[in-house]
């Protein structure tokens, strides 16, 4: 009987990612998550778009 190494895999929304990927994986997560931090101040920006066929587009508001 041969020795057969253990892989153990995990599934995430049908992913199927092994131990050995585990690390990176769960640091690819960690780094898009944080990018995506970053961009929640563009959230207040949009509730207003900027329009350039507005006749007030660029005059300064009183």
């Amino acid at each position: 009987m041969s020795a057969q190494s253990a892989e153990i895999t995990i599934t995430v929304f049908g992913l199927k990612i092994s131990d050995a990927e585990r690390e990176l994986w769960e640091k690819t997560v960690a780094d898009m998550a944080a990018a995506g931090d970053n961009l929640s101040g563009l959230d207040q920006m949009d509730a207003e778009p900027m329009n350039m066929f507005n006749p007030g587009f660029g005059k300064a508001e009183a």
